[in-house]
């Protein structure tokens, strides 16, 4: 459904499939999304849809914090992961971040990692 006076589309989805047609977004988000999504193969599919959905140059925003990463390896294990899951999906650059999280959100973890992933 779309936000009221907006052009924003919010999506409930499976996780591992967005159900919107190819090239047909700008921006995608998935904030406090990847931490809910454990099987990497569920988050493979989800970031190669994203990919598809897209149009040239558009951009896939996602994020995993601190208390997920340490049960996950560690920061270079998603790291790989995730650039691995993106190059796989045909994305051009994939760039990361530590975001404090406090500025998005009221949840008690201090930082997150986001990554930016450009088609």
């Amino acid at each position: 459904r779309h936000l009221s006076g907006t052009d924003v589309l919010l999506e409930h989805t499976d996780g591992a499939s967005t159900g919107l047609p190819d090239q047909s977004i700008d921006r995608a988000f998935a904030v406090l999304v990847f931490i809910h999504i454990h099987a990497p193969s569920t988050r493979s599919a989800l970031i190669r849809d994203v990919q598809r959905t897209l149009r040239p140059g558009g951009r896939f925003w996602l994020s995993l914090d601190e208390h997920r990463l340490s049960h996950e390896g560690g920061i270079q294990a998603a790291d790989a992961a995730i650039r691995g899951a993106a190059r796989q999906a045909g994305f051009q650059r994939v760039e990361r971040a530590r975001v404090d999280s406090r500025a998005v959100n009221s949840f008690a973890f201090e930082w997150d990692w986001r990554w930016e992933l450009v088609k």
